[in-house]
């Protein structure tokens, strides 16, 4: 039986055929040793020639969901895995070659990790870009390394079966399932093993979750969710501090759409949080804003007195 389990969750379009493919063979050649692969087929976009190609696959079973959701695909693959260690893998990324080779190497030295993290890049327009620049920092210092950078990628872990349970995967936070995963492997104290070289490739694409105004609008409460959580005393701050620069963005991003009192509001609420000072001079664009309305308005009216 394969020590590791590798999850895949797709809806298995046919649009995805090639790209989910090669996820599949890049599983194969990342371990020296057999791997069950376990693809989560959801929804009903499911094409019959995608399916068809996965079951010709020996190396590959299959899992049906009629509900097309990803934290649920995630959820269901967490439940079947019957290997001592899992990850998981995107349908339009890939592992580099020997990259699950790469992670349980430190896994079977050290029974204290409970899990593995990595890193790999982000093919942006053909162009590989390293993802993390502070992984090497995430084991001593998981909390403040992850809100610089989530260094927990979808694809580029390793977890230890029997530490990480299905637990953590029952609750997630709608389109940022990594970060809200990532700080309560953080609250739990659970061990980090980091494997400071690339190990998957994220491929970028214009419709990203992470480029969605959704994923915006979901930080706000994900903070609210992490500090009802009551983390430490620092990270509190740290948090607190990250709300008011998420509200100084959506003031600015509500100014140029031409929603000024929208903006006046998010920029009022941004002062109160620490670091707000920094958003004071944020004030004279939006001063600036009622002037110009005024000097138009007068403008207006003494053309139609004319």
């Amino acid at each position: 039986m394969p020590d590791v389990t590798t999850i895949i969750p797709t809806m298995a379009e046919e649009k995805r055929r090639h790209s989910l493919l090669r996820a599949i063979e890049s599983i194969i050649a990342a371990s020296v040793d057999p791997v069950q692969i376990l693809v989560v087929v959801n929804g009903s976009r499911r094409s019959p020639e995608v399916l068809g190609k996965l079951r010709e696959l020996d190396s590959v079973s299959i899992l049906s969901l009629e509900t097309g959701s990803l934290p649920l695909a995630i959820l269901a693959g967490r439940r079947a895995v019957q290997t001592p260690y899992f990850c998981f893998l995107d349908d339009d990324d890939e592992y580099l070659p020997h990259a699950i080779d790469l992670r349980l190497a430190p896994m079977r030295s050290n029974e204290k990790l409970d899990f593995v993290v990595s890193n790999g890049y982000r093919c942006i327009a053909g162009n590989d870009m390293v993802c993390f620049s502070e992984l090497d920092h995430a084991a001593s210092s998981p909390f403040q390394t992850l809100f610089k950078e989530n260094w927990l990628a979808s694809c580029g872990s390793l977890f230890r079966t029997d530490r990480v349970g299905a637990e953590y995967f029952e609750d997630p936070h709608a389109l940022i399932e990594w970060t809200w995963l990532a700080f309560k492997l953080c609250m739990d104290k659970k061990t980090i093993g980091v494997v400071d070289a690339p190990t998957f490739r994220i491929h970028d694409t214009p419709d990203s979750a992470s480029k969605s105004t959704d994923y915006s609008a979901a930080m706000h409460p994900l903070y609210q969710r992490m500090l009802a959580s009551q983390p430490p005393r620092h990270i509190v701050s740290t948090i607190r501090r990250r709300i008011g620069s998420l509200l100084h963005s959506e003031a600015d991003s509500f100014r140029k759409q031409g929603k000024f009192l929208d903006a006046w509001g998010a920029h009022l609420r941004s002062l109160c949080y620490p670091g707000g000072w920094r958003y004071l001079a944020f004030s004279r664009h939006l001063l600036s804003i009622k002037r110009q309305d005024s000097w138009q308005t007068t403008r207006n009216q003494g053309d139609a007195n004319k």
